[in-house]
C-alpha cells in the first residue's frame, strides 16, 4: 500500500513509503525528542515527526497522513513536530512516532 500523505484540508501533498515507529507515550522512550511545534503524542491517532523530515514533505501540524499497519490502513493526525537532542540523525529516513 503506498501512504498519502495530506493536509489539514485533505489535499494531497505526496505518496510513496516512509518507515515509521511506534512508540508506547507511557513506556520509556528511546530517544529525547525536542518539541518544535505542537505537542507530544499521546495515544490514538496523534502522531509527531521529526523536522528535517516534515520539512522534507511538507508536512505540518493539523495534517493527517494515511499509513499501512498489520490491521489496514490508518489515518494519522501530526500533532507534533520535534529534533532530537544532539541532532541524531537517521540518514535521511525520517522518523515518525
Amino acid at each position: 500500500m503506498s501512504p498519502e500523505f495530506s493536509d489539514c484540508r485533505m489535499r494531497a501533498i505526496s505518496s510513496g513509503f516512509d518507515f515509521v515507529a511506534g512508540m508506547d507515550p507511557t513506556g520509556p522512550q528511546p530517544y529525547e525528542m525536542l518539541y518544535v511545534a505542537g505537542r507530544k503524542y499521546r495515544a490514538g491517532d496523534d502522531l509527531v515527526v521529526e523536522r528535517k523530515w516534515a520539512r522534507d514533505r511538507g508536512v505540518r501540524i493539523g495534517d493527517r497522513i494515511a499509513v499501512a499497519t498489520p490491521t489496514g490502513r490508518a489515518r494519522l493526525h501530526v500533532v507534533g513536530i520535534f529534533r532530537f537532542k544532539g541532532d541524531v540523525s537517521f540518514g535521511g529516513a525520517g522518523f515518525a512516532g
